[in-house]
């Protein structure tokens, strides 16, 4: 199999249309003042530059299940790069897929449900890892119900839940499968499975016989 021509110019183009690959610089006087503020918002904040890296990742990641040609470990041009690229694809999934649980986390801190929902204090860094811990299952429904009847999220509640609940469906059920089951729904991830599925039934199949 030949290399695919593939030229930069296309992985650009494939590339200048992914959101959120760059950020701007921040003030760093800004950030030293979020303090000021108590604690929830510079925990927002450094949540939303985490999340920030991560959709970076997995542009990237993207990026490169979108290119062709691929090398080896020894720099080797690859004839066949589909197993190469399809572990970017599964990389960019699993890191597209933690949006979602990002976004709820920056939320409970930025107003400070921590203190309406749960009456919590943070006094130390193992106050907020504890809390941040919590940050999942029915929790996720009251903060969802919250953002729901503040009339400042309102506009924000209605875009976001309708992001979770269908724009992202199906790459939640694939980061799923990706995670649990070993992913056999991307294509080149799956060839060695299908011939060894193949091998196991002429060998049942022989023994009947």
């Amino acid at each position: 199999m030949e290399l695919n021509n593939q030229t930069e110019d296309d992985i650009r183009e494939f590339a200048g249309r992914l959101p959120l690959l760059k950020m701007n610089n921040i003030n760093s006087i800004f950030y030293e003042m979020l303090p000021l503020c108590g604690f929830g918002l510079p925990i927002a904040f450094s949540r939303y530059l985490s999340l920030h890296r991560k959709i970076s990742f997995g542009s990237y990641a993207l990026i490169n299940a979108y290119r062709k040609n691929h090398k080896s470990l020894w720099g080797d041009d690859l004839e066949d790069s589909l197993w190469e690229r399809s572990m970017y694809f599964e990389n960019a999934i699993e890191a597209y897929n933690k949006v979602v649980d990002y976004v709820y986390v920056i939320l409970y801190f930025n107003f400070e449900l921590y203190k309406t929902i749960d009456k919590e204090e943070i006094k130390t860094k193992d106050d907020i890892i504890r809390i941040s811990e919590k940050i999942r299952g029915k929790k996720l429904e009251k903060i969802s119900k919250w953002i729901c009847s503040n009339e400042s999220t309102l506009d924000f509640s209605a875009k976001f839940i309708k992001y979770e609940k269908s724009d992202v469906l199906e790459m939640r059920n694939l980061a799923n499968d990706i995670k649990h089951r070993g992913c056999i729904a991307v294509e080149g991830t799956e060839l060695l499975t299908r011939s060894w599925l193949s091998w196991k039934l002429k060998i049942k199949g022989s023994k009947k016989s």
